[in-house]
């Protein structure tokens, strides 16, 4: 899983094990809750693009 946070001009790639998505994601979150202009792009090339919600 290849993991794109854009903030502001910058990209930062991260990558990750499947079973550590679900922490990154959730310090991705209270990132975004702190700075709204953070936008989190998934992409999972076997599974295809999805979401957690």
């Amino acid at each position: 899983m290849e993991l794109l946070v854009e903030l502001g001009i910058f990209e930062v790639w991260i990558s990750t094990e499947h079973s550590q998505t679900s922490s990154v994601f959730a310090t991705l979150r209270k990132s975004a809750r702190l700075k709204k202009d953070i936008r989190v792009h998934f992409n999972d090339r076997t599974e295809g693009p999805y979401m957690h919600h």
